[in-house]
């Protein structure tokens, strides 16, 4: 087979892959290892922070990427370094060469919106035929991630929405079983909550519906600054949320939980209101039914709001003092 026909068929495939991922957070990690590994580079992938002007690693394509963190899942925010100066060469431009001490480097540039791109950083020089590639591709993410986001995200919050929690447990717990395996031991453990502000109809009736998506707002925002990157948080409904702490030991994943719920009593929300919240949670195991880790955190909520609010209850810890019956269908 002639070469430029195996490139260009292995660029098709390329472009194929990224529209296969069906979860933002899979996409952004994953877009790089696709694009790195079709042009046979190193390359780095940022996103511009809200203010559009900070930007954000979202993934790269080395394949220790991926093996950082436990869920395969990474948002983390290690901003440009030195990437910064060739961030500042592309100008007005969407596209440079540029060769160095560190070498050559090809950037990209593409908008997203107004206030919104993503840069890439290739380590080689590129022909015409893989700048085009490049450019394609970089098309196909921004149009598949503005697809997921619609789809995956709470449009009010930017927080997962109830579907996308079913993939993304369905996806943990296919990864908790693929090393049960080849372990007698489950690798993932932690909590399962659900997190629900406190008198938010009164919010609502006494300050108005705006106010009240600002609080909403603000507190998802809490959410996301108190909890790890690959942490699962997810907008259920209304002014109730989901907290997936997975891959971490049960104490520690009670003592963030806790620290949440300080964080948020202790914060200022528009208009003044002041806000709290009560949290129920459960023992994660991946091997019980959504439904049934969603019941059990469900009932501590339901004994956290009953009895005082601005709590934490664990479902066991209240069946171990025997503040709650045991239910034979939530024991499955």
């Amino acid at each position: 087979m002639d070469n430029s026909n195996s490139v260009q068929n292995s660029s098709y495939q390329a472009l194929a892959e990224f529209t296969a991922f069906t979860d933002l957070a899979l996409l952004n990690t994953g877009f790089p290892l696709v694009l790195g590994e079709s042009l046979a580079a190193d390359l780095r992938f940022y996103a511009a922070a809200t203010d559009g002007e900070d930007y954000a690693l979202l993934g790269r394509s080395a394949p220790q990427w991926i093996a950082q963190t436990p869920s395969g899942i990474s948002q983390t925010a290690v901003q440009l370094g030195s990437d910064r100066s060739l961030l500042n060469k592309l100008g007005r431009s969407d596209f440079c060469t540029t060769a160095g001490a560190s070498g050559v480097h090809s950037m990209f540039l593409q908008s997203i919106s107004e206030r919104h791109k993503v840069f890439l950083v290739v380590d080689a020089a590129l022909q015409r035929e893989q700048v085009d590639f490049v450019r394609a591709s970089l098309k196909i993410y921004v149009n598949q991630a503005a697809l997921l986001k619609r789809t995956t995200r709470d449009s009010l919050t930017n927080l997962l929405n109830r579907d996308a929690l079913e993939t993304r447990m369905l996806s943990l717990s296919a990864k908790n079983g693929s090393h049960r395996r080849r372990s007698v031991e489950p690798r993932c453990s932690g909590c399962f909550a659900i997190a629900d502000l406190d008198n938010f109809k009164h919010v609502n009736d006494t300050y108005g519906h705006v106010c009240g998506d600002k609080v909403l707002i603000k507190f998802a925002q809490i959410m996301r600054d108190s909890f790890r990157d690959d942490d699962v948080l997810c907008r259920f409904g209304g002014e109730e949320f989901v907290i997936v702490l997975a891959n971490t030991d049960v104490a520690v994943a009670m003592k963030a939980l806790q620290r949440f719920k300080q964080t948020v009593a202790d914060t200022e929300f528009p208009e003044a209101v002041s806000v709290t919240v009560s949290i129920g949670c459960t023992q994660l195991n991946l091997e019980r039914p959504l439904d049934v880790l969603t019941a059990r955190a469900d009932k501590a909520l339901y004994y956290a709001k009953s009895h005082g609010r601005n709590k934490l209850c664990c479902y066991e810890d209240l069946l171990d003092s025997k503040k709650l019956e045991q239910d034979a269908e939530l024991f499955a």
